[in-house]
Parts: C-alpha cells; structure tokens; sequence
C-alpha cells in the first residue's frame, strides 16, 4: 500500500508531540510542505548513501549538515504556529 504523503509522515515522525498541527501546516501552507519535501528528499539521499556509500565523505556530511539545517527551519515553522 503507498502512503499517499510519505513527506508528511516523515515530519511528523521526527516532531511526534505536534502531529495534528504538522499536518494542518502541511494541508494549509505551500511552503511548509515544500519544506517536508525537501527534508524528505534530504533523508533519502542520506539512507541511499549508508546503503552504497562513495568515496567522497563530504557528500555526506553536506546532506547530513542539510538535514540539521531542514530539521531546525521545521521546528521553527511549527513553533510559530503553535
């Protein structure tokens, strides 16, 4: 079965206590589901790259810094909806 909004689920995964309002945020607000998405993308990238990693070990630390970054801007979003 696909899970209609895998982006949301993600979110709401990582920010468990704020569920119902992460997903009024992401039905109701362009940029924070942009935002979900890229996040998601961003973990995705970082789960391909411990399945096959490469040679370049600052790959993974850009989309690891990525993904500390993406996490603190949706924090932010949700606590100032809150």
């Amino acid at each position: 079965m696909k899970i209609l909004y895998p982006e949301l689920l993600l979110v709401q995964e990582k920010f468990p206590l704020q569920s119902t309002g992460i997903e009024e945020l992401y039905h109701h607000n362009t940029d924070f589901r942009s935002l979900c998405e890229d996040y998601f993308l961003c973990i995705n990238a970082l789960d391909q790259y411990q399945k096959e990693p490469g040679d370049d070990e600052n790959t993974f630390k850009e989309y690891d810094d990525l993904r500390k970054e993406l996490e603190k801007e949706l924090e932010n979003f949700i606590n100032e909806e809150k």
